[in-house]
């Protein structure tokens, strides 16, 4: 029997776990991984074990219970719950190991009791041998002799004995009491015969037969009679029944129409549900629904969550790109409430104004209804369901929702909707494109009667005139929202509609009421439902019809904490002259009442109601798309915009409306009096004066409380006597920046006349003729700087200026005459160091004492000196950089412009402050940009006369770029970068305000310069050759210089010993390696790590982002690993390139998309694989990295883009480290005319032509 025991526990592990599983346990096992807690062989027999996990010090707990007995269980605190898990095994193999000789303790088969639920296999297999389940089909005939009350007896023949099984339900338990005539003593508690009858009770009464085995008719009537029905009644296709876990018989509506009557149903509960009192609402301004077009568009996608949890739609607006020919999009990129890629800056669509609204409502989609719900006081869980939360949570939250769809709606755009399964969007397929039906839907009902039922249908028209079965429009798994025809998204009117829908899903899409029982159902639902829907009547009761008299409508002006209110409403008679009746606006056709089993019906007057709505409707554009509410509402702010609120009293007035609610606003008393302002004007040093004058009637305006308005955004000013008074349209655009730039003192505006632009639009109401022809004259010098006489130019300027240069010079001067900085950011290439060298020399010629400092990046530095001692020779220079710079610099006064770098300026701010300069100049500007980077901030420190700054691209990124720069030129004229962000930054760039961008570019105008290449192209020449001169930094100087000083003494030895001709492979060599230096040490080939600082691909890196935006570039270099460094900064910096070298197949595919596709900005290219035969006119900026030995391959790269078809003026730029091989072999170049020639002569030809001096000197 121990052996038996034994055998039924492996077979029990054998049986539930997996061949690897029990390896690993074993190994437990062996290992002695098991702590024993207890160890019980006593009765059913019970262990307890401890083992550590694999990764972590926490234990896992382990419990076998029953193991001595055939229902044995098993528990593990690990994770693993599928099957057994090792721990188990390893417990079950040391119970196995430990167990002793026991004493079996046998059952009797007259009478065990067992533990049995459900007469399941899994259960029964447990309680019996083994051989006797593999051998359960054996038995002959198993007979039911009786069954009821949860008892039953059964024969059972086996070998031709017949053997008689009792089994019966212990009363309260799930317990079976047993019994067996043929008397057995077996260690489990079944016998064969036993589990015959088992299994014979479940194949004719199921798993739950001793819930079964009891007389259910009075059970079954009592459920019945909730609807009207008995057992005598055809229930087929009705009702079923069906016992639940507990044994309770449970009725299971077949037609789920079918609703109970009188006490049984509680209609009251249901009404509350679907037809709770409403509060009116509100929503948002309308879309004007337009969108340019654009490459890239903005989508708005709706994906259903359930209608059961708290926020039943996700809503989400995308930034695609659209194919109008093949209806495709692709590159999808989420801007607010999904979850796919995020957009990056040049990823934005234009947005209109309706769409910014969207954008705004779908960021906080989720984030609103949690704040919404926290408000109330209730835990917030995103996937809380209704069913969770009480009837007036559920119905406050739903009503959240619907109320920030009718904000949606109001703004769609319809040919940009789409729908989707989930909020993460990648890809076309799946989107499905969606019309939009924006008038919200309404349920209207008829009512049938048959021969049984008195039916309720209900109906929608989403199509007038066309009427649609409900159950046809509510495939979408969303509580607010509709879909009709598979494409035409709609939402309900209202939250009674909304939970009819989601009512009328539980019942079939109808209500049905046994005949019997229709005059309850009438007047306790039907009627109480006709006020908030329409019903038609098509059943036995006498219906008498009767139209209200209209009388007239009444509009009533009410407010909320945005809004004006507009709100119609429709007068009827009532029974007597002294009632009336009054509806708002729901597009309802009827009021109902039933008495004396009739049913009257009092109708409206649609087509009298309809013609005010559509009249009011027509007063104002932005109702055009206001729907799903019986009111139409005006922006606080657009309300006196142009007067409207004046005109909308004076329409209503001819009508002979009523017009009611005035006296009660609060927020929005408007003073009915025209504004009128006055302004007086006089002129200071540096400063005008206005006096301001506003007043309404007899009521004063301050200046203090305009102001504030104004940058409140608001267009109106509270009076003394408590109404609003409305400033004029055409004085808000006048007098706000004025108050925004200037200082407001008592009645007096002081404006710094650095904002003379701002009060251009002022001049014809200035009544000071000294103001006036002040203004006048600033304006004319600075619209016609070009034409602005008796500005010599310096005689000692080794140049001859283009006429647009002479334009600059002349700008600089007007901007110099009053005192006032300014930034030149004309295109690169256009010689801006120039013009300002002219100007510094002007300077100098004029003040011979003056100190000029200019502040440039690294790479500038030789490019400065060069261009200073070419044109302007006259003016002393002097580097302050460098570790060994002098800290006294009262020397400065003895040079005319000390030059400097950002890095240094940043370093020695404290020292150079104390210097009292004429100008500072900022080359490259946008350094500064950030306003809270150090730099930036020690830029303003230093002390200057005045200030200059020169960039190609003075934005570069936002807006907010310029603020920076404009308060190192002129500090204070943009105000504080706070209120720049707000008033401008984030207008123009987020919303595209073209209003906020005209405003600026008014402010900045006069003291910025911009021409493009295209602009002075008459001036320039077709080609123009650059050298664009590069500093190494410490790191790549120190690489370069081991180098050359190494191949310096193998050269000079080898030289010495055998000659030129044998000593080319190491020259050949030496200047490789060096010219790969000079490119980035990281070129370099082996395995050594030399870094990867490069003076050149930091300053390539800036001339692309300065210029890929407006030009097309070729990029050429010798060395694919240059090549590839680039390629990896254009990817980092998002910038479209094509590559191309030696190993390229495709050549004219990647020419094609380059010269066609305008995203593709950057071509990069080796020198000999594009040098020749590659036409590339698309490009007009052109770079060689590294120069080539012969000057003749190089200007056949330049003709790549320089040659018939190119129109535009081509820029190329020559890249040469200073003090290095490369500008030596420069000054060779233009040294030796014959050398520089040669068309002919490679590396080796280029070696022949030196001398062994000249070798030498390339590497000293």
């Amino acid at each position: 029997m121990e052996n038996e025991k034994k055998e039924k526990l492996s077979n029990f592990l054998i049986r539930r776990a997996e061949k690897d599983v029990l390896s690993r346990g074993r190994s437990i096992y062996s290992s002695g991984g098991l702590k024993v807690s207890k160890l019980d062989y006593n009765g059913p027999g019970n262990a307890e074990f401890k083992v550590k996990s694999d990764y972590s010090i926490q234990y896992y707990q382990i419990g076998i219970r029953d193991f001595l007995t055939p229902q044995i269980t098993t528990e593990c605190s690990c994770p693993d719950k599928n099957g057994l898990c090792k721990h188990r095994v390893a417990a079950i193999l040391y119970i196995l190991d430990k167990m002793p000789a026991i004493k079996q303790v046998d059952y009797e088969m007259s009478s065990t009791v067992i533990e049995l639920a459900e007469i399941k296999e899994i259960y029964l297999r447990n309680l019996v041998l083994e051989d006797t389940w593999k051998n359960r089909e054996s038995i002959q005939k198993t007979e039911i002799v009786s069954a009821k009350e949860g008892e039953a007896e059964c024969l059972v023949e086996e070998n031709g004995q017949e053997y008689t099984v009792g089994v019966q339900r212990v009363k309260g338990t799930k317990q079976i009491h047993t019994s067996c005539t043929c008397n057995k003593k077996l260690w489990v508690p079944l016998c064969e015969h036993k589990l015959a009858a088992l299994l014979k009770l479940r194949q004719e009464l199921g798993e739950r037969a001793f819930e079964v085995m009891r007389d259910l008719t009075a059970e079954k009537t009592s459920l019945l009679a909730e609807y009207g029905y008995s057992l005598e009644n055809d229930i087929k296709g009705k009702f079923d029944f069906k016992l639940d876990e507990d044994g309770k018989l449970n009725l299971v509506k077949l037609d789920p129409a079918i609703q109970k009557i009188g006490a049984f149903q509680d209609w009251n509960t249901l009404k509350e549900r679907i037809l709770p009192v409403q509060n009116t609402s509100f929503s948002v301004t309308a879309a004007d629904g337009s969108q340019d077009e654009e490459d890239r568009i903005s989508i708005f996608v709706f994906w259903p969550k359930g209608k059961d949890h708290l926020l039943d739609v996700g809503f989400g607006v995308f930034s695609v790109k659209h194919s109008s020919k093949s209806e495709k999009i692709t590159n999808i990129r989420n801007i607010a409430g999904g979850s796919s890629h995020y957009y990056t800056a040049d990823e934005i669509p234009v947005l209109t104004e309706a769409d910014a609204r969207l954008v705004r409502v779908a960021k906080h989609w989720e984030e609103g209804l949690q704040k919404f719900i926290r408000k109330q006081g209730w835990a917030y869980n995103a996937y809380l369901h209704f069913d969770d939360v009480s009837a007036e949570q559920r119905y406050e939250a739903r009503n959240y929702v619907g109320k920030q769809l009718n904000r949606i709606f109001s703004d769609l755009d319809s040919e940009r909707l789409y729908l989707s399964d989930g909020d993460y969007v990648t890809s076309n397929n799946q989107l499905t494109q969606l019309d939009l039906h924006r008038d919200p839907v309404k349920i209207f009902f008829v009512l049938t009667e048959d021969k049984e039922f008195i039916t309720l249908n209900p109906y929608v028209e989403l199509k007038a005139g066309s009427p649609v079965e409900l159950q046809k429009v509510v495939s979408l798994d969303s509580f607010w929202l509709g879909i009709y025809n598979e494409n035409i998204l709609f939402r309900w009117a209202g939250i009674s509609e909304a939970e009819m829908v989601a009512y009328l899903s539980q019942t079939g899409y109808k209500i049905r009421v046994k005949k019997e029982f229709s005059e309850s159902f009438l007047s306790e639902w039907i009627i109480p439902l006709t006020e908030q829907f329409d019903i038609i009547f098509q059943t036995r009761h006498e219906v008498q019809s009767k139209p209200l008299n209209f009388l007239k409508p009444r509009i009533f002006l009410k407010e909320d904490e945005a809004n004006l209110l507009i709100v119609p409403s429709f007068v009827y008679a009532g029974e007597n002259d002294e009632n009336e009746i009054e509806f708002l606006h729901d597009q309802r056709r009827t009021k109902a009442g039933f008495e004396d089993n009739r049913i009257t019906m009092l109708e409206r007057n649609l087509e009298a109601e309809s013609s005010v709505w559509e009249w009011i409707k027509s007063l104002n554009p932005i109702f055009k798309n206001q729907s799903g509410q019986p009111f139409f509402y005006v922006p606080l702010d657009n309300v006196m915009k142009e007067g409207w609120l004046f005109s909308f009293v004076e329409a209503v007035g001819k009508k002979k409306y009523e017009l009611l609610g005035f006296k009660d606003l609060k927020k929005m008393r408007f003073n009915l009096n025209r504004g009128t302002v006055k302004v007086t004007a006089s002129s200071g040093i540096d400063w005008f004066d206005m006096q301001v004058e506003i007043s309404f009637g007899d009521q004063q305006v301050t200046l203090a409380d305009a102001k504030k308005a104004l940058l409140k955004k608001q267009n109106y000013v509270q009076l003394q006597d408590g109404s609003l008074g409305v400033l004029p349209e055409e004085w808000i655009s006048k007098l706000e920046p004025l108050l925004q730039f200037g200082r407001v003192e008592g009645e007096q505006i002081h404006l710094s006349k650095i904002h003379f632009s701002l009060i251009d639009e002022l001049v014809s109401e200035i009544d000071n003729e000294e103001v006036f022809r002040e203004l006048w004259e600033k304006k004319q010098k600075l619209l016609n700087f070009k034409q602005i006489p008796n500005v010599p130019l310096p005689e000692n300027v080794n140049a001859t200026l283009r006429q647009y240069q002479e334009e600059g010079y002349k700008w600089i001067h007007f901007l110099d005459e009053f005192g006032w900085g300014g930034c030149l950011a004309d295109d690169m290439g256009l010689g801006k160091t120039l013009q300002m060298l002219t100007f510094l020399q002007q300077q100098k010629n004029l003040n011979p004492e003056c100190t000029n400092l200019v502040v440039v990046p690294t790479t500038l530095i030789f490019n400065w000196q060069a261009e200073a001692a070419k044109f302007t020779p006259d003016l002393k220079l002097y580097v302050h950089r460098g570790m060994t710079r002098r800290k006294d610099i009262a020397f400065f006064r003895d040079y005319d412009v000390i030059l400097t770098t950002y890095g240094t300026m940043r370093s020695d701010v404290e020292l150079l402050r104390k210097f009292d300069f004429n100008y500072i100049v900022l080359d490259e500007a946008q350094a500064i940009k950030n306003p809270d980077s150090l730099t930036s901030k020690a830029s303003r420190l230093l002390r200057a006369k005045n200030r200059l700054t020169m960039t190609g691209t003075p934005v570069e990124n936002n807006t907010f770029d310029l603020y920076s720069q404009f308060e190192f030129l002129n500090p204070g004229m943009l105000g504080h970068a706070d209120f720049f962000r707000a008033e401008y930054a984030t207008p123009i760039d987020k919303y595209q305000d073209k209003d906020k961008a005209a405003e600026l570019r008014k402010l900045v105008y006069p003291f910025m310069l911009k021409r493009t290449k295209e602009e002075v192209a008459t001036d320039l020449p077709d080609k123009t050759e650059t050298i664009l001169f590069c500093e190494m930094g410490n790191k790549q100087r120190k690489v370069y210089d081991t180098f050359r000083e190494r191949y310096r003494l193998e050269i000079a030895e080898k030289l010495a010993t055998e000659g030129l001709n044998k000593s080319s492979f190491l020259i050949l060599e030496a200047l490789l390696k060096l010219r790969q230096i000079c490119d980035s040490p990281s070129i370099l080939s082996g395995d050594e790590d030399y870094g990867t600082e490069s003076a050149k691909l930091e300053e390539i890196t800036r001339e692309i982002e300065e210029n890929a935006s407006n030009h097309k570039i070729l990029i050429f270099s010798q060395f694919l690993g240059m090549l590839d460094l680039i390629r990896k900064h254009l990817e980092k910096m998002n910038i479209p390139y094509e590559y191309l070298d030696g190993q390229t197949v495709d050549r004219a595919g990647r020419v094609n998309r380059f010269q066609n596709d305008q995203t593709c900005r950057v071509f990069l290219m080796s020198l000999k694989a594009g040098g020749v035969g590659l036409n590339l006119t698309e490009a007009d900026y052109v770079y060689l990295v590294d120069p080539w030995w012969n000057p003749a391959v190089e200007r056949q790269a330049i003709d790549r883009t320089h040659r018939i078809g190119q129109t535009r003026k081509v820029f190329a730029y020559k890249m040469i480290c200073k003090d290095t091989i490369e500008e030596k072999i420069l000054l060779l170049q233009q040294r030796k005319q014959d050398l520089a020639e040669d068309l002919v002569g490679g590396e080796s030809g280029f070696i022949k032509k030196l001398s062994q001096e000249d070798i030498m000197g390339l590497f000293s």
